[in-house]
């Protein structure tokens, strides 16, 4: 199961790369399409029931600094803003890339206004997922909101060690389950 997410995130990676700089598709709905329809086709996922159903969770976002406006779209994933230490939550779309239980998938490209020390954080289900704490449970968004809430309170250059040592300390001597990213940058 590790090697299954770890060449899906390579192929991820791949497809990222070949939809922003080789086709310079620069929306982020528009490049979740396109990822979408690559990944299927390197797949061979069709409408039978043979075909793998393996998909991908991401979020994307642009950020263009002369209008201050971030773009975003995600495929089973949001991305936190915090402002004055206010939570907000932009939800990405209710499929993930690839598979083949909805057809005609539309990725929306949401707009946000960004302001001077907004936080932004984009993660992926590895986070959440990990399994480990006082009863080896995972650990669940609610927890990773909590830490959220926690270290965006903090200096930007301090919460990386915060939110690592947090997670070593939560994963303990379990092992670790799935690729993990948690990304932060203050506007």
């Amino acid at each position: 199961m590790v090697f299954l997410e770890g060449f899906m995130s390579m192929i991820g990676m791949m497809l990222l790369y070949e939809s922003c700089v080789l086709k310079n598709i620069l929306d982020p709905g528009e490049i979740l399409k396109d990822m979408d329809n690559s990944l299927k086709e390197i797949l061979r996922q069709n409408d039978d029931f043979e075909s793998n159903k393996d998909g991908m969770d991401i979020s994307l976002c642009l950020v263009d600094v002369d209008s201050n406006k971030m773009y975003t779209a995600g495929a089973m994933r949001p991305i936190y803003v915090y402002r004055q230490g206010m939570q907000h939550i932009i939800k990405g779309d209710r499929f993930s890339l690839g598979g083949t239980i909805v057809k005609n998938k539309v990725f929306n490209t949401r707009e946000y206004d960004l302001m001077k020390d907004d936080l932004v954080y984009m993660f992926s289900d590895g986070y959440a997922d990990q399994f480990g704490g006082p009863n080896r449970r995972k650990m669940k968004v609610l927890k990773l909101n909590e830490l959220l809430d926690q270290v965006s309170q903090l200096d930007i250059s301090k919460q990386g060690k915060e939110i690592d040592s947090f997670f070593e300390s939560w994963k303990g001597d379990t092992p670790q389950m799935d690729d993990v990213l948690l990304i932060g940058f203050q506007y």
